[in-house]
């Protein structure tokens, strides 16, 4: 089973469609048709299984150093599950990555503030 073949994220206050633009293996992307956001989804398969989602939001800003020039910058968001090959059923985890995101995301993004903060 695969994602859909768009994606819709909200960035910066605004909902964004991101359409599947390749398939290569076990890793697909997705884009903004503006080319400004960017989810890659992949897997990779070792000694243990890394499931990835990153999230790239690129903005041109004034340079300033030269005020007069813009350049252009990105950040990024990335969600790895890192697993065992066996031992851990899929629903274990998903509880393990959900409670993760979901301690990160309450009270109005309280950790994740901290966290982007510079506080542990």
């Amino acid at each position: 089973m695969s994602f859909p073949d768009s994606l819709t994220g909200t960035f910066d206050g605004s909902a964004v469609t991101l359409n599947r633009t390749s398939v290569l293996g076990f890793s697909a992307t997705y884009q903004s048709a503006d080319g400004l956001a960017t989810v890659v989804v992949s897997h990779d398969k070792k000694k243990r299984t890394r499931h990835h989602f990153k999230v790239t939001v690129t903005k041109s800003v004034s340079d300033p150093l030269v005020p007069a020039n813009s350049a252009p910058v990105s950040v990024s968001s990335y969600t790895v599950v890192d697993v065992p090959l066996f031992g851990y059923s899929t629903a274990d985890q998903i509880k393990i990555a959900a409670g993760q995101m979901s301690m990160l995301t309450a009270s109005s993004n309280a950790l994740l503030t901290k966290l982007i903060g510079n506080e542990s």
